[in-house]
């Protein structure tokens, strides 16, 4: 095993050519949610006609829409935990700050008053 066993090379990376349209190989109520099913139910109730172009175009639409949707959703939680983590992290500086400033003061107390002694020692 090399060092570098766990790099991607080339033949491992994901290529357009290797999942091109990939979405249709993945059932729609997985992918999109609802807003398909709900958007071409409505117009199953209605007397609009779409040809198959129409409609496989829509679809299309409203899957691109879904996934860019849930790509929002997703990178929103993943700030949210970053920020978290990154409020957690100031809290416990804060913490060794006013531990250490604390450290610092009491240094100096025993150092005036060390002072003092040997001042009035002599």
């Amino acid at each position: 095993m090399t060092p570098y066993a766990d790099t991607v090379t080339p033949h491992t990376t994901p290529t357009p050519a290797r999942f091109h349209d990939a979405l249709s190989k993945t059932p729609i109520n997985e992918r999109s949610g609802d807003l398909v099913g709900e958007v071409f139910a409505y117009l199953g109730t209605t007397s609009a006609a779409l040809t198959p172009e129409q409609a496989s175009g829509l679809r299309g639409v409203l899957e691109r829409h879904t996934l860019k949707t849930q790509g929002i959703v997703k990178g929103r939680d993943v700030l949210r935990g970053g920020i978290q983590a990154r409020e957690e992290a100031m809290g416990k500086m804060r913490q060794r700050v006013a531990a250490l400033e604390s450290e610092l003061e009491s240094q100096r107390a025993v150092t005036r008053h060390l002072r003092q002694v040997l001042a009035g020692g002599r």
